[in-house]
């Protein structure tokens, strides 16, 4: 699948059906949508810089993307609706953590989201 010079397509996640395969072009800030049977492109959205991992609810009704470098003093993770196209529900912020440090945890920004997962229920994501 061609996905354009500079995209450099990194996440990859399948529907639960297997019909349908999403792509995260960090070069490109694209999230792009692919049918898995004939491999042509389905839908496109401009998300914005650096997209990287992506969760898919059980019903396959939304995706999430995670922005891997975000701004400096929040996190991004884009919540997208799977419909007949593809729309920006919300951006969540994920705000800088001022808690004190300690042996098991470190305080800061979580501007570098490199994987998101979803709860059986897709209540939750981590």
């Amino acid at each position: 699948i061609a996905t354009g010079y500079g995209s450099a397509p990194i996440g990859v996640a399948l529907t639960p059906d297997g019909a349908q395969a999403f792509v995260t072009l960090t070069g490109s800030g694209l999230l792009k949508r692919y049918s898995t049977a004939s491999l042509a492109e389905t839908g496109s959205l401009a998300l914005g810089p650096t997209p990287r991992a992506i969760a898919i609810t059980g019903d396959s009704s939304r995706v999430l993307v995670t922005r891997y470098i975000s701004a400096l003093n929040r996190a991004h993770v884009w919540d997208v609706a799977n419909g007949s196209s593809l729309s920006l529900n919300r951006t969540w912020n994920l705000l800088r953590d001022r808690t004190p440090d300690n042996s098991s945890n470190g305080r800061g920004i979580p501007n570098q989201l490199a994987g998101i997962t979803l709860s059986p229920d897709g209540r939750w994501a981590w």
